[in-house]
């Protein structure tokens, strides 16, 4: 995804960006909430998607989640637990826990 990015920014940044190509990139997204941290082993490819970005905001009451990891919001007992990821999720909400969101800066090895 990132080499696309880039491509995409090489080609058309200029042409975007008032100011030439991005020298970062923001994204908000459920994936980059500290939460996740808890909840996933340290080799985890959203581990290190998110390890990629510097955090500058966080919304924990976001609820976003639920659509990309159960397909949308649903009673405790109705949430899949097909993947270790909506297990441990699972189980974090029936302590009362959210996952929420954040968004984060990404700046490493941009080469537009």
């Amino acid at each position: 995804s990132y080499g696309k990015m880039e491509d995409f920014y090489r080609t058309y940044g200029d042409k975007l960006c008032m100011a030439g190509k991005p020298t970062a990139v923001l994204c908000g997204s459920w994936l980059l909430s500290p939460r996740l941290r808890e909840l996933l082993p340290e080799d985890s490819g959203i581990r290190r998607f998110a390890a990629d970005y510097e955090l500058f905001t966080a919304d924990p009451a976001s609820e976003d989640f639920y659509q990309w990891l159960f397909g949308g919001k649903r009673r405790l007992s109705e949430l899949p637990e097909e993947t270790s990821l909506q297990k441990a999720v699972k189980k974090y909400l029936r302590g009362g826990g959210n996952i929420g969101s954040a968004a984060g800066i990404y700046r490493k090895g941009l080469r537009l």
